[in-house]
């Protein structure tokens, strides 16, 4: 049943490869959800996020790196 639903897809993830995984469970005919990619590896948009969303510079994030905060 959730072979012939769909409900599996495949991406390629950073460290096992290619990997099934639980697909979108609702289905919308306008907007058909899908997954693009495998989920973030643990800490992989720290940066991002500490620099865009909170605005701190490179010297803080190393700051908060040195002090064993992330």
């Amino acid at each position: 049943q959730v072979l012939e639903n769909e409900m599996l897809t495949e991406v390629q993830h950073p460290m096992m490869g290619r990997t099934r995984m639980v697909s979108v469970p609702l289905r919308f005919s306008a907007t058909p959800g899908g997954i693009r990619r495998a989920a973030p590896l643990l800490g992989e948009h720290t940066d991002e996020v500490l620099t865009e969303v909170l605005g701190l510079s490179a010297s803080e994030i190393e700051a908060l790196r040195a002090g064993g905060v992330v």
